[in-house]
Parts: C-alpha cells; structure tokens; sequence
C-alpha cells in the first residue's frame, strides 16, 4: 500500500472541512457572540453600559430614530418593557410573558431566547426609580461606524415599530 504525501492529506483535509461547511449553512440568525461588520453582537450586565434611553438621539419621523455614542462603550440595543403602574414584580412579569418582539441587525432576525432578558433600573423625569426589562443584547466596536437594529412588536396591545441606527463616533 501507498502512503500518501503530506500534502495529499493536507488538501484531502481542506477538502473534507470545506464540504462539512456546505452542509450547514449559516441560517443568516444573529446569536450570542457573532460579528456584524465591526460590531460584536454579545450579552452583558447593567454595570458600565449604554441604554437607549441614556443616548442623545435624533427622531427621523414616527419609526425612525439616530443615536450617538462614542466607540469601546457597550450599548444595550433593546427597547425596554416596564410596568407603567409600577405595582409590583409580578406585573412586570405578566406583562414581559405576553409581549411579542422581533429584532434585526442589519437586516438578519436575532435569537432572542439565545440571549435572555436583562433587568435595569431607569430614572425618569420626576426622579422615580423605574425597573425596566430588557433583552439581553449589547453592541460593541472599537471602530467609529453605524448599525442598523429594526424593533417590531406588541406591549400591553399597542404594536411598536422603531428601527434605531447607532452612529458609533471616535472615543
């Protein structure tokens, strides 16, 4: 019997790894730790991160709004749901289970139930300490450059649709 040349087993190996990527092709869905462009698409914690609300943003018309932030900062990208009676946990609870939502990047569906939900506290006008829920997904780069992330969804039988382009500046 032949042996067979090293490099006759190194192409026979790119050949064998090149066909298994052909058989599972990437579905175009964003999960935890992918990379759109420049930006990683991750998880985080409410410690030292940005908020859409914490954001100085430009409204473009009813579905349409453009925030700034400076690069190397982590930007939760997901609209919040809270309960607007502020009664109890549970109610945000009810309220979290029977919302629908649906989030692109970049024009790709993201995995929300990949990535969870995330709890952070906001204060608003009047100085009130509101808990908000949030997904759990966080944009960062290093890099200046703009994403596009498109919300859809129902809260407490109101439908929303706002896409969001954040133009990450210089630090």
């Amino acid at each position: 019997m032949k042996k067979l040349s090293p490099l006759t087993m190194n192409i026979l190996i790119i050949l064998f790894l090149a066909a298994c990527a052909n058989i599972m092709p990437d579905d175009g869905i964003i999960d935890p730790g992918e990379k759109v462009g420049d930006f990683l698409i991750s998880t985080g914690t409410k410690e030292d991160t940005l908020y859409l609300y914490d954001l100085k943003c430009e409204d473009q018309g009813a579905t349409s709004t453009v925030c700034q932030a400076p690069a190397g900062q982590k930007i939760n990208v997901s609209l919040s749901v809270f309960d607007p009676s502020r009664s109890a946990d549970m109610n945000l609870d009810t309220i979290w289970a029977d919302h629908t939502y649906h989030m692109k990047i970049e024009g790709r569906p993201v995995n929300l139930d990949a990535f969870g939900s995330i709890d952070a506290y906001h204060v608003n006008e009047f100085k009130n300490s509101i808990k908000m829920r949030h997904w759990n997904i966080w944009i960062l780069t290093d890099k200046p450059g703009e994403i596009k992330i498109q919300n859809q969804g129902n809260v407490l039988s109101q439908n929303f649709d706002l896409t969001v382009t954040y133009k990450i500046t210089a630090p």
